[in-house]
């Protein structure tokens, strides 16, 4: 009898013993699993922003076409443009104002990365153009049913502003 004892307390070590080998072969199949979670993760974060600044980049080199024309026509020409109704010149700017605004409303929606924007517009946008592209906006603005266009251009100067003071 204490034979059978001996031998059924040695069996139940030896069960207890390869339990313990499972846990263990179990905990280190899930400490793998975590690890590769986490870098999947990480890996569609990483790829998500630089997706994003790509983005951001051809976004603006397609705009730098519509950008030229505030660079072509400084304020003062843009007047002349209105006083001698030249359509096809104002219509030109508008067009350009209008691509701004849409570039800067994917900037202010986060579709944009706004660092790399600063980046790569720096002291053109908010400095050489500035003074074209605030006072086309005023021009726009200044009837009574036009009021609050652009709105996202505007954001996009003063936020530029901000980063620039820093």
């Amino acid at each position: 009898m204490a034979g059978s004892r001996q031998k059924a307390i040695c069996e139940e070590c030896l069960y207890l013993v390869s339990m313990k080998g499972d846990v263990i072969e179990l905990s280190i199949s899930i400490i793998i699993s975590i690890c590769s979670l986490t870098f999947s993760i990480m890996t569609f974060v990483i790829s998500f922003y630089i997706e994003r600044n790509k983005m951001t980049i051809d976004a603006y080199r397609a705009l730098q076409k519509y950008l030229y024309a505030f660079y072509e026509y400084p304020k003062g020409e843009i007047e002349d443009f209105i006083s001698a109704n030249d359509d096809e010149e104002y219509k030109a700017l508008s067009t350009s104002l209008a691509e701004i605004e849409f570039f800067a409303t994917g900037v202010r929606s986060h579709i944009y990365n706004s660092r790399v924007v600063y980046k790569l517009a720096h002291g053109f946008i908010d400095g050489t153009l500035r003074g074209g592209i605030e006072h086309m906006i005023g021009l726009k603005n200044r009837y009574p049913d036009k009021k609050g266009f652009y709105q996202d251009t505007l954001w996009l100067l003063k936020k530029m502003d901000k980063k620039s003071k820093r």
